[in-house]
């Protein structure tokens, strides 16, 4: 963290209030944006922070209140071209990058190609000024390689270096643009918004080191995050709750986070003994029986809670493209996790367990029903096994359809002519996982992260499943959703169904599973029991 020094802010925003017809989505928002230091900008999901973020890069224009931008005093930055002339950049979750193009040209069609107009490219030249930039941002990808081959943690990093990469790189192609979206000023307020949300926590610190960097040379940076061990970067921390801030660090001690997320959701957290994660004060601990209660009489599936304990799901000599030969069991009422690096497995085995990816050999036994090599995702459904996948939007759900829709979709015929229990049903969901907004006829593309993940889990837990699948189920979902997330998931688990469990981040592993299974170069290398299940542990076992 920075010494806080006094300056003149790069941004000033003085009591902004953002309206959309009756909501306020943003009440008298007021703080101060210094050069050098990095803000993390916190709150729920319906906090505040996309309309907030959206006024400073000139999207939308504040209903009442001042931007004051390098003294000057502004209504607004007025559009999203004037905000980036004026130095605004913002780096969003999802890379700019177009899989079928070279890193080079990726990073030319923000930058420039250094060419006159209607000229020759130079393509050695330009490779090799993008090799420079890229080398000095320590990212570490080659100029030449597709984008489709970046991985993650390093697409991130060439998304900051589009962005920000004439502070680093002193011999620009000629032609290149100090602003990627055509002319201005240098970076002067840096706005990262979740960028680290689909990065592994163990490779975010290179990420983290680059935003230090951006902000040593006097840039202003608004870090918007959902990881709370990432506030050991910034500067100054603001939570956002209802369109209004409700916590300022500002120089005073850092507060636990768990009051951070206290102050986030506007409950305080308990914490459950044992196994038990944590839960808010009140959630309702009948979430699923309402929910099945509300469910159709004919099911595929058998109800988890009239399951005896014991093995419901048994894994023999599983193999797939990075998996050689897994074989594991896991019963009624277990939350199992599954912790390993990139390429160890455990990327592959939820795409394996829900079908998505036929495997080599072996076989999977759910609830004594036997599937064998090449499984497919209905096969897997008729057994009892549901799964979410880690890409909610583009593999979990259907961002053109409603909510009702996406509920109601894997049985259709069950609905048929029924439209007061498909309300039923799908209002069932919305009212159990707190879906906000609470309006089933909203796209399911249009809502938050968190509130897709909601809406996924009630469409799944609504057919009873035997085994439920969850590949990191909390991927930039906020916290207050991200409780709501581990709620349900305990809960199922109360009730008999048995929950696979994959995260990227070993906290949660830690906090919620009864056990973990490590993978390394395909195999599996050991088992923590919950005894021995620490932090650092799971680091131990899996970096090895």
């Amino acid at each position: 963290m920075a010494l806080r020094t006094v300056s003149t802010p790069t941004m000033s925003l003085d009591r902004i209030t953002k309206r959309f017809g009756d909501l306020v989505a943003l009440n008298q928002v007021s703080l101060d944006l210094e050069p050098g230091q990095i803000h993390a900008l916190l709150g729920s999901n319906g906090s505040g922070k996309s309309t907030l973020v959206k006024i400073m890069s000139g999207v939308y224009a504040p209903d009442a209140g001042a931007i004051e931008f390098s003294s000057a005093r502004l209504g607004g930055m007025g559009s999203p071209a004037e905000a980036a002339a004026r130095g605004v950049r913002v780096v969003h979750q999802e890379a700019p990058l177009i899989d079928t193009l070279s890193v080079t040209e990726a990073v030319a069609i923000f930058r420039g190609f250094g060419a006159a107009q209607l000229g020759p490219i130079a393509w050695g030249r330009l490779r090799r000024q993008v090799q420079r930039l890229l080398d000095r941002m320590d990212v570490p990808v080659s100029a030449a390689q597709q984008c489709s081959t970046v991985q993650p943690a390093d697409r991130a990093g060439l998304a900051l270096a589009i962005v920000v990469g004439d502070l680093f790189d002193d011999n620009a192609a000629p032609g290149a643009r100090a602003d990627p979206g055509g002319g201005g000023l240098p970076v002067k307020l840096l706005i990262v918004d979740e960028v680290t949300a689909a990065i592994p926590e163990s490779e975010t610190q290179r990420h983290l080191d680059r935003l230090r960097s951006v902000a040593d040379m006097g840039v202003a940076i608004v870090m918007v995050t959902h990881r709370l061990g990432e506030l050991e970067i910034a500067d100054d921390i603001t939570v956002l709750r209802a369109g209004s801030v409700v916590y300022r660090e500002a120089g005073a001690p850092r507060r636990p986070n768990s009051e951070l997320v206290a102050e986030m959701v506007g409950q305080p957290l308990v914490v459950g003994p044992g196994d038990t994660p944590p839960t808010r004060s009140g959630a309702g601990p009948d979430r699923l029986t309402s929910l099945w209660n509300a469910a159709p009489v004919q099911r595929t599936l058998s109800s988890a809670q009239d399951r005896s304990s014991g093995p419901v799901i048994r894994v023999e000599n599983l193999r797939g493209a990075e998996l050689h030969g897994l074989a594991f069991r896991a019963e009624a009422g277990e939350i199992v996790g599954f912790a390993g690096l990139r390429g160890s497995g455990v990327e592959e085995l939820p795409r394996l367990l829900s079908g998505d990816d036929p495997w080599l050999a072996g076989q999977v036994e759910i609830g004594g029903k036997i599937l064998t090599k090449g499984g497919r995702p209905r096969a897997m459904l008729d057994a009892g096994l549901a799964a979410i996948p880690a890409d909610r939007l583009r593999a979990g759900g259907v961002a053109s359809l409603s909510v009702n829709e996406n509920v109601i979709l894997p049985s259709l015929g069950e609905y048929w002519h029924k439209p007061s229990l498909r309300q039923r049903v799908v209002n069932s969901v919305i009212q159990a996982f707190d879906v906000r907004p609470p309006k089933a006829e909203n796209l399911f593309g249009g809502l938050s992260g968190g509130n897709q993940q909601k809406v996924l889990l009630g469409k799944w837990l609504l057919l009873h499943p035997s085994v439920l699948v969850l590949d990191d189920p909390t991927y930039g979902v906020d916290p207050g959703a991200r409780e709501t997330i581990f709620d349900a998931v305990a809960d199922a688990a109360r009730r008999g169904v048995c929950v696979l469990f994959f995260s990227t981040e070993p906290e949660q592993l830690v906090r919620i599973c009864n056990r973990v299974l490590v993978l390394r170069s395909g195999e599996l290398v050991t088992e923590i029991p919950r005894s021995e299940l620490t932090l650092e542990t799971v680091i131990e076992w899996s970096y090895q």
